[in-house]
């Protein structure tokens, strides 16, 4: 590894620069140039083209939650160009919700669970039954 050469921004492949438009472009450059050490990013540069990678991925989402902005690995990995990441994001809620989670209904000391008591999942008595026998206890 010490015998390369140290790469520079030629090594890069770039779609031919055309600077970022709006603010969500903007920002998001200024965040993947952060990433990837890089001086600027073009709105139709590809993230792992300029040399991210799954590590990078993962701390350039923690940086765009830092500064408010909604995404995940996923979008990227779906949308990886400047770009189609912002029009990607701009569709999004900034604010995501809370997930609604229901309130557990099998009572403590229960001596059966019914299918009423188990809101995330549909199973018959039957199933319940089958799944509860396995169970020591």
């Amino acid at each position: 590894r010490k015998a390369l050469p140290a790469p520079d921004l030629a090594d890069h492949v770039h779609q031919g620069y055309e600077a970022p438009r709006g603010a969500l472009e903007e920002r998001l450059a200024a965040l993947w140039a952060e990433v990837l050490q890089l001086p600027q990013v073009g709105r139709h540069d590809n993230f792992f083209e300029l040399g991210g990678h799954s590590l990078l991925a993962v701390s350039l989402m923690e940086r765009m939650r830092q500064a408010g902005l909604p995404g995940d690995v996923k979008t990227l990995f779906a949308a990886p160009s400047l770009e189609a990441l912002a029009r990607a994001l701009a569709g999004q809620d900034p604010a995501p919700q809370p997930l609604a989670v229901p309130a557990n209904l099998i009572p403590a000391g229960a001596t059966a669970i019914t299918p009423e008591m188990l809101p995330l999942v549909a199973l018959s008595q039957a199933q319940i039954d089958a799944l509860v026998a396995t169970v020591p206890g």
